[in-house]
């Protein structure tokens, strides 16, 4: 339908109030409903001022009926679906007129399944705004989704969904409503094969979000997410669907140590390793590499995972993704899997090397940074007979240099980064007095005493801990490379001197 001029849209407005000609007022939210379904028209719409009528016509008793035909329940999804339409970039001003109690008073269990859909479908769109989240969950709608998710049409269904996906954020602050709805079993069941792409999305998105909850740690896995989601890892399965799925294990592998190294454990006995490891492949998107390679990354920090890492394949793609722009994730996992002398010959056999010594350059995050040098410190330990390779390929130079570089910001990743060069560093040096020699005349021992003065006054609280492992590791190197025990700054801002290795 085209748009009418503004003032015969004011006129269609005001037909939408004449609950004494129940005819025109429905022929009047027909039409609104129609126009409403063109983006374009948003904006004139709303101008007319659209909104506080149709939320009037949410707000009439059910079970009311008009002569003309035109039933409340008619009207009632004529206005949802209309609110729905309008809500792409007027959310805030459908909010602000009062639109979230009657739409979740639509949902209730005696709503017709003509109105719960298109109220359903509106607070999906107006909970993507993270505040408005927060005002429908703590408007109830949280147990009346959930009780749809079993219970309405698939349409339904997936506007629930969706809605349940953007309220189980921890920005929105409801996540216990999640647990005491009953919500885990449900949300499982969208993972379901016979279930859309796009419930399976959300379901994926969802639980992925209270895999995140500090309050109900274990609770995810204790619902039995774990083997749908590996499954839903497999090459065939929607690439949106993969990369939330992707997402959900990521999930599942961060938290409370206890309950992530449980969370862990089960997802390697679920087989999650080979189907993370297949996805490191060219035709992945960025997202879902950067999900893959930082679930491994978590799951290399258990020895029996690092071996099944291995076992399913994984150095050669993450070694070519260091060329990439998720180098820093890849390099991630290369460094927990360093930590392995055999492993860490395969990787240096790989080409790794070269690559992550250009990964110290100053193009790269201080992110990226702290990755590489902390790989090439595991690479560089004498125990792996590799510190002769990885001087050889420069490193020696590049991670003086980044040292000699102050980090972009005050940063845990920026000086988390200059410590593992501090680490690389002090393993090249060790035994190796032609080494030692290289280092200092790349300028080391400047770029330590210039670390080993005190923090600035307003970082010192937020560098304090990185800062002073920093420091100590850099005065332990500056005193092998010039037989000196400098002093370290301490906390209250006096000097102490460490203690020399025995």
């Amino acid at each position: 339908m085209a748009l009418p001029p503004m003032q015969q849209l004011k006129i269609l407005v005001q037909a939408l109030s004449e609950s004494t000609n129940p005819a025109k007022q429905l022929c009047a939210a027909e039409a609104m409903c129609e126009l409403a379904e063109n983006r374009s028209n948003e904006a004139a719409l709303v101008e007319a001022g659209a909104i506080v009528p149709l939320l009037a016509l949410l707000g009439t008793p059910l079970g009311t009926s008009c002569p003309a035909g035109g039933s409340s329940p008619q009207l009632k999804q004529l206005a949802a679906t209309s609110l729905c339409n309008l809500a792409g970039q007027s959310a805030d001003v459908i909010v602000a007129a009062g639109a979230i109690p009657p739409l979740v008073q639509l949902l209730a269990a005696d709503s017709p399944p003509e109105v719960q859909a298109p109220a359903a479908a509106c607070l999906a769109r107006l909970v993507q705004v993270p505040d408005i989240a927060s005002s429908v969950a703590k408007a109830g709608a949280i147990p009346r989704l959930v009780r749809l998710l079993g219970e309405s049409s698939q349409e339904t269904r997936e506007s629930v969904a969706s809605a349940l996906a953007n309220l189980s954020t921890r920005q929105a602050g409801h996540q216990h409503e999640f647990h005491e709805s009953g919500a885990l079993p449900c949300l499982v069941t969208l993972l379901g094969a016979s279930n859309s792409a796009q419930l399976k999305m959300s379901g994926c998105a969802t639980l992925g979000n209270l895999a995140l909850d500090p309050e109900a740690p274990g609770a995810v896995r204790a619902a039995g997410v774990i083997p749908p989601l590996v499954r839903l890892l497999r090459a065939n399965t929607p690439p949106d669907v993969l990369l939330y799925a992707a997402r959900a294990v990521s999930n599942l592998t961060t938290g409370p140590p206890h309950q992530s190294a449980e969370n862990m454990t089960a997802l390697a006995a679920a087989g999650v390793i080979p189907q993370l490891v297949h996805l490191l492949v060219p035709g992945s998107s960025l997202d879902l590499l950067d999900t893959a390679t930082g679930a491994l990354a978590n799951l290399g920090h258990d020895e029996d995972a690092m071996v099944a890492i291995v076992a399913a394949g994984a150095i050669p793609p993450l070694v070519k993704l260091l060329d990439t722009p998720v180098c820093g994730s890849a390099a991630g996992v290369l460094q927990e899997l360093a930590c392995s002398i055999d492993k860490a010959a395969a990787i240096a056999a790989a080409g790794a090397l070269p690559k992550l010594v250009r990964m110290l350059g100053s193009e790269f995050p201080s992110e990226v940074h702290e990755k590489a040098a902390g790989a090439l410190a595991n690479l560089s330990r004498p125990e792996a007979w590799l510190d002769g390779a990885v001087a050889g390929a420069n490193a020696i130079l590049a991670l003086v240099a980044l040292l000699q570089s102050a980090p972009s910001s005050p940063s845990d990743a920026g000086t988390y980064a200059q410590l593992m060069a501090v680490e690389a560093l002090m393993n090249l040096a060790q035994g190796s007095a032609e080494r030692q020699a290289a280092i200092t005349a790349a300028g080391m021992v400047p770029a330590l005493m210039n670390l080993l003065a005190p923090a600035p006054a307003g970082a010192r609280a937020y560098w304090n801990t990185p800062l002073t492992k920093l420091q100590a590791k850099a005065a332990e190197l500056l005193r092998r490379l010039t037989g000196d025990i400098p002093p370290v700054p301490a906390d209250d801002g006096t000097s102490v001197v460490p203690s020399a290795p025995c």
